[in-house]
């Protein structure tokens, strides 16, 4: 039963495997929104954008990392622009 209830209260949403499907969901995105700024200013770049920035901006991504999506978005424009 206590299996059952740290579940339902979510600690093992964090345990490494977990950990490593988030981060690797949120390295895909950064990429993704990345290579959608290097196509603008084509439409489906565009689409992808908005989408992206929806999925940072989104409370499930708050939930998920713990982190400010918008931070995270300046953080990857500023990086991207550096490159």
């Amino acid at each position: 039963m206590k299996q059952n209830q740290e579940h339902r209260d979510g600690p093992e949403l964090y345990d490494s495997g977990c950990m490593l499907l988030i981060e690797a969901i949120v390295r895909r995105a950064a990429e993704d929104y990345l290579n959608a700024l290097r196509r603008l200013p084509n439409r489906r770049a565009a689409a992808r954008i908005r989408e992206i920035t929806a999925f940072f901006r989104s409370d499930y991504f708050s939930r998920l990392t713990g982190v400010q999506g918008e931070n995270l978005l300046r953080r990857i424009r500023k990086e991207g622009m550096g490159k």
